[in-house]
């Protein structure tokens, strides 16, 4: 028996109530009137006796009923032949740590999730997809609602950006094996146009709820380190702040090492714009073992109260003072050569190819003329001008104007006149500060698009500078970088600034590791480092991460740990940074990296939700709450004893005083 069924035992006791005996107080009074009223009294409260008829007793028990019905929660039964499957895609990204009404956007949005998981009928399945720059399966189809709704309970925002069509195309996979499809959107409508998506993923049966609304924000929404070239020393801290408020703001930004102040900054920003800040940071010196991050923080005026904590503040990494030796194989070239001077910290000696050659075979040896004659120098990066080995290097390399040998699976290059550029891979460390706009190549190598190699920069024909990795067997893997074409016949080094700058972040990316090129890193991107090769020489190491909590601000110090191992390539990597903050990994217990992760996203920091999912042709509408198609009845009932309890007391207030 349910525990439900035990409220009908409320029935017989109201009941009761009709048989109980009243005790009386004795009075004296001279007349016989109430003597009849008395006498019926006297037989309601006899028991064992029948009924009799009462309006009250009537309107009583109908409430009650109802009431017992709406615990109950009593539904239609539909015949309901295979049931539905619903997909729940709710959002887990930055924006819904926005603060709405006291309390986080991504409240309302679980609210409106479990409300779904109440609303399921018998029959009906459902599953949980999270979505930020990735997207989760939570929880696979399931009719268990406690399960789900314990699902649902868990889980908890991240500081990661948005990124809705891979959640559709997820979604859209999950759908294609089903039958009797809904898909549930829940969000807060922070996505921009979502363009690209195959055209069956805009016919899904889609709902859209919008739990969010405008709400005013100030944000830091781009960060990074960059070094003003031929001045010795000169670097700068840069920011770019952004008013997503209607007003115009005076607000401070601030630069922080560790919890000391070094720069502040006032600005006025129009409602709507936004203005970079721009720090001089040559003169910050940094002790032994220091952390070498930089905080930049927003400080407002008060007038009003921000929206979003995550996007105000933003950690840079100060490249250290590490040494790169440099070999460049080749004959002189001045524009090369005189790029190298500019790499901050760097050695450079020059060998011709059969010098190299012979260099490198006898390091393999071990055979020289004199024993002491046995070379065992080695270089951070190797650069061949205009000629290439005939083996793969074993350091890292960059070929300028050369075609490498190539690891299995590049494909072959072939020559083209006069490539024009088309695009450029922004998000890597070496094309940081780059602008490859109005350059002239007389000819260049042009490599085919594959997955072996990545295309830096591109020409309608392929890529003209790529990178990929030499791995053979017994060797450390060791980077590539190829420029197809011969700078001399081009107008690059003469007449544009990108010049020594492409070459100062090609040699750190090569020379330093995936760490060198990159000084600061958004939320749900991996973090990755290459450790010395040295120090995989003997007895594995120990590798541990220290990894920021969620909801930590930019700042405060890692706690969470977890354990690495380095990869066949080299790299210790770290899956996806979820929150914002301060990245370590720890070689036998001592720092070797910092990792400073930010929010920085204008999507994100936008907190005005559109009134739709815009996918090009069609146009999901946003709602305030999801409809539950349900055929729960237990609301019905509550109103309906609601309604014979206000009778029951307009009668019996009738009753007692007319």
């Amino acid at each position: 028996m349910t525990p439900v069924w035990w409220l009908l035992a409320f029935i017989p006791a109201l009941i009761a109530l009709y048989f109980l005996k009243l005790k009386r107080q004795e009075v004296i009074f001279s007349s016989t009137y109430l003597w009849k009223r008395s006498m019926e009294d006297l037989h309601v409260n006899a028991p064992f006796q029948r009924l009799r008829k009462s309006i009250l007793f009537l309107l009583q028990l109908i409430a009650l009923c109802l009431l017992i019905f709406a615990v109950w929660r009593p539904r239609c039964d539909q015949d309901v032949e295979a049931g539905r499957n619903i997909i729940v895609v709710i959002d887990q990204s930055a924006s819904m740590n926005a603060i709405e009404k006291g309390r986080p956007r991504f409240e309302f949005a679980r609210e409106q999730a479990l409300a779904l998981v109440e609303a399921l009928r018998p029959g009906d399945r459902m599953q949980i997809l999270s979505f930020a720059s990735k997207t989760t399966t939570v929880q696979p189809l399931s009719p268990d609602r406690g399960l789900l709704a314990a699902k649902l309970r868990a889980l908890e925002p991240t500081s990661m950006s948005t990124d809705l069509a891979q959640a559709l195309l997820v979604a859209n996979a999950m759908a294609s094996t089903l039958q009797a499809v809904e898909v549930h959107v829940i969000g807060d409508g922070c996505y921009g146009k979502i363009e690209d998506l195959p055209p069956e993923v805009a016919r899904l049966n889609m709902k859209f709820v919008n739990t969010g609304t405008k709400i005013p924000n100030i944000a830091i929404t781009e960060a990074d380190v960059r070094r003003s070239f031929g001045v010795e020393k000169a670097m700068d801290v840069f920011a770019l702040v952004e008013n997503f408020t209607d007003d115009d703001r005076v607000i401070s930004v601030e630069l922080y090492r560790g919890d000391q102040l070094e720069r502040a900054n006032e600005l006025t920003l129009a409602a709507g714009e936004n203005q970079p800040v721009v720090f001089d940071v040559s003169d910050i010196e940094f002790e032994e073992g220091e952390s070498r991050v930089l905080r930049m923080q927003i400080q407002g005026d008060g007038s009003f109260e921000d929206g979003l904590p995550d996007d105000n503040a933003a950690v840079v990494k100060i490249p250290g003072p590490k040494a790169i030796s440099i070999l460049f194989v080749g004959k002189q070239n001045v524009f090369v050569e005189t790029a190298l001077t500019l790499v901050p910290n760097a050695t450079t000696k020059r060998m011709s190819l059969e010098e190299y050659e012979t260099f490198v075979t006898q390091r393999e040896t071990g055979l020289a003329e004199e024993e002491d004659d046995v070379p065992e120098a080695t270089w951070d990066v190797v650069v061949f001008d205009r000629e290439a080995p005939t083996r793969p290097p074993e350091e890292p390399s960059l070929f300028v104007g050369a075609k490498p040998p190539l690891p299995e699976g590049v494909p072959e290059p072939s020559m083209v006149d006069r490539p024009q550029f088309m695009d450029m891979d922004q998000s890597h460390p070496v094309n940081r500060f780059m602008s490859f706009s109005n350059i002239n190549i007389l000819k260049s190598l042009v490599f085919p698009l594959s997955k072996t190699n990545v295309a830096l920069v591109e020409a309608e024909e392929g890529a003209i500078i790529t990178a990929f990795t030499y791995r053979e067997e017994g060797k450390y893997p060791a980077r590539a970088v190829v420029i197809g074409f011969d700078v001399t016949q081009s107008n690059w080094p003469i007449n544009h600034h990108s010049f020594p700058i492409f070459f100062t972040n090609a040699i750190s990316w090569l020379g330093v590791g995936e760490e060198a090129g990159t000084l600061r890193w958004k939320t749900g991107e991996s973090l990755s480092f290459a450790v010395d090769r040295a120090s995989q020489q003997g007895a594995p190491k120990i590798y541990d991460f220290l990894v920021p909590e969620p909801g930590t601000r930019p700042g405060e110090a890692p706690t969470r740990r977890e354990s690495a191992t380095p990869g066949r390539n080299g790299l210790v990597t770290f899956g996806t940074a979820r929150s914002i903050g301060v990245y370590e990994l720890h070689e036998e217990g001592e720092r070797i990296a910092e990792f400073p992760v930010s929010l920085l996203s204008t999507t994100e920091s936008n907190l005005e939700p559109q009134e739709e999912i815009d996918l090009g042709d069609i146009q999901v509408e946003a709602d305030t709450r999801l409809e539950a198609e349900s055929s729960d009845l237990w609301r019905w009932f509550a109103l309906g004893a609601l309604a014979f309890l206000l009778l029951e007391w307009y009668v019996y207030n009738r009753r007692v005083y007319v």
